[in-house]
C-alpha cells in the first residue's frame, strides 16, 4: 500500500511551492512565449497522467479510492496552469501596449511636415531608426 501511494508524493509540489512567489521569478526572467508555453504544457501532461491512473486500487483486502486526492492534484495543476495563462496575458498586453505607444510616437514624428532643414533631419532621423 505504501509503495503505491509513494507514486503520489512526485505531485506534493503543486501545492508545496509557493505559487505567487514562483509567479513573480518567472515574470522577473521575462520568459519567452516558448517558454511559456513549455511550463503550460509540464502542468497540462501533469492533469492528463493523472486522469489516466486507475482511481480505485485494491491491495489485498483494502480498497484504495484515489479520485478525491486526483481531483485535489487535478485543481492544483489548473490553477497553475490558469495563473500562468494570466501572467503571459499581463506581460504580453504590457508588451503590446509600449509597441504601440511606440508606433504611435514614429507616425506623429512621420506626420510632421518638414518646414525647413532642421525638421527634414528629424524625419529623415525617424525614417533611419524605423
Amino acid at each position: 500500500v505504501a509503495k503505491y501511494l509513494n507514486r503520489w508524493k512526485k505531485y506534493k509540489i503543486l501545492w508545496k511551492l509557493d505559487k505567487e512567489q514562483m509567479l513573480v521569478k518567472l515574470a522577473m526572467r521575462r520568459p519567452t512565449v516558448t517558454q511559456y508555453d513549455d511550463k503550460l504544457q509540464l502542468y497540462i501532461n501533469l492533469a492528463n497522467e493523472i486522469r489516466n491512473l486507475p482511481m480505485i486500487r485494491d491491495q489485498q483486502c483494502i480498497r484504495l479510492n484515489m479520485e478525491p486526492i486526483a481531483m485535489l492534484v487535478q485543481d492544483h495543476t489548473n490553477k497553475w496552469v490558469h495563473s500562468i495563462g494570466q501572467l503571459l496575458l499581463t506581460t504580453s498586453q504590457e508588451l503590446l501596449y509600449g509597441l504601440k505607444t511606440e508606433i504611435d510616437t514614429l507616425t506623429e514624428d512621420l506626420a510632421k511636415s518638414p518646414d525647413n532643414l532642421e525638421d527634414l533631419k528629424y524625419v529623415l532621423n525617424t525614417i533611419a531608426n524605423i
